[in-house]
């Protein structure tokens, strides 16, 4: 019945445009969330025919010229886009995507109008016949295949970016376990399996009196280089348990994306955690504070501290999270010296969580919450080393050359103050 197809076309089309206005870069997908515009679109071709609604409005001319044009302007768009991403140290304004954006439909109706719609009319219209037509296409595809093999032969025009000297771009990364560190990377290494042989990592003295657990997601993990060094000259031995998106907590609430793997091992970390945490005398947590402030997690971690105070004689160090960055900004520094640092918003939700623990256990002997400051200022506040290179991987992680140089600058005795909060001779 008429009436029931422009009902079911209504809610198809009432569906895409409430996934394009609800829907943000946190809703999981894929997922069931894809269901809504999925089934918005087939609602609309099962049930949008002549008298509908949906299709007067569809039909019209405005939404039927955006539909000639509309795959010349998805063609356009993204190098518009990408472009004035590179030309600018941080995200492009609105203004500015907008004007792109408008560009877009511009050069669009260009190309549609004389690329597009000749070729639509048959090929004698512009004077091509089949053995043209191929004869281009291979050309132009072998002059893509050349630039591809130069470009990997080159690795990719390395010229064009000299990486700074004096610094090894195998240490700017996050720990890797081929190297030697502990982090169970799930995004770096596709064939890792679930494993419950924990804590699986450790370093220094395996024999030692004197034990450390440190446990995390990855802004647990970059700390690896700084404590394996304190290990090695140190008697011992820190058992190291990260993985991805694994903060420290006695609940189930996960920064994962759906269904990933990482997921399942974080449970089983978080089990041994709350099981063995005894089994030290200091346990390190660390995580990425402003994520888990922004996803209302805040309450796990203080349970998770509080828990452990109750069921064990181990002390408990918290680490803030270093200064946050514009990733690009700390980019460019990589290929050329001294360039601006500019903050990131995500500090602000870093303090926020970072007070709420400072408050929940201002009274607690047992807990200490090591701030940014107390590894000097050059690591607070400027956020490079004495060389001046960015102690920051990619404006939320340190590097592995970060923190090795943190480590080894030791800036205001930093690690002599470390032992002492680990209690180690």
């Amino acid at each position: 019945p008429a009436r029931t197809s422009g009902l079911l076309s209504g809610a198809g089309l009432a569906l895409i445009v409430f996934s394009i206005f609800y829907y943000t870069e946190d809703t999981p997908f894929p997922s069931l969330y894809a269901l809504a515009p999925v089934g918005g679109a087939a609602l609309i071709i099962l049930f949008t025919g002549p008298g509908t609604l949906v299709s007067s409005l569809l039909g019209s001319k405005p939404f039927v010229g955006i539909g000639l044009i509309s795959y010349s302007a998805y063609l356009w768009h993204q190098p518009l886009f990408a472009f004035a991403r590179l030309g600018h140290v941080t995200e492009p304004g609105f203004v500015i995507m907008a004007l792109l954006a408008a560009l877009s439909f511009l050069l669009a109706y260009v190309t549609w109008r004389y690329v597009e719609r000749p070729f639509r009319k048959g090929a004698h219209q512009v004077n091509l016949t089949r053995f043209r037509i191929f004869a281009l296409s291979g050309a132009f595809g072998a002059a893509l295949a050349a630039v591809g093999f130069l470009a990997i032969g080159t690795k990719g025009f390395k010229s064009h970016f000299q990486f700074i000297p004096n610094i090894d771009v195998n240490q700017v990364s996050l720990p890797d376990i081929d190297d030697g560190f502990c982090f169970y990377d799930f995004n770096v290494h596709k064939d890792l399996k679930v494993t419950r042989a924990l804590p699986g990592c450790s370093f220094g003295n395996q024999r030692s009196q004197n034990n450390v657990l440190i446990f995390g997601d990855s802004f647990a993990a970059h700390w690896e280089p700084y404590f394996k060094m304190l290990a090695e000259s140190s008697d011992v031995r820190i058992d190291v348990m990260t993985t991805n998106w694994c903060f420290p907590t006695d609940t189930e609430q996960s920064t994962a994306p759906n269904g990933h793997v990482a997921a399942e091992q974080c449970r089983i970390n978080r089990d041994f955690l709350i099981s063995h945490a005894g089994d030290y005398q200091t346990v390190i947590l660390a995580g990425q504070w402003s994520d888990i402030f922004r996803r209302e997690f805040s309450e796990g971690v203080v349970s998770v501290v509080n828990r452990i105070l109750q069921q064990s004689d181990a002390k408990i160090v918290l680490l803030d999270t270093p200064l946050q960055f514009e990733r690009r900004t700390v980019e460019l520094n990589f290929y050329s010296e001294n360039q601006p640092l500019i903050l990131s918003e995500l500090n602000a939700l870093d303090a926020e969580l970072w007070a709420h623990l400072k408050t929940s256990f201002a009274n607690d002997a047992r807990v200490t919450l090591l701030e940014k400051s107390f590894f000097g200022d050059r690591f607070a506040s400027v956020g490079r080393t004495a060389t001046g290179f960015p102690f920051s991987l990619d404006g939320s992680h340190i590097s592995v050359h970060g923190a090795t140089q943190l480590y080894m600058e030791n800036q205001d005795g930093h690690v002599e103050r470390m032992r002492a909060v680990l209690g180690l001779p």
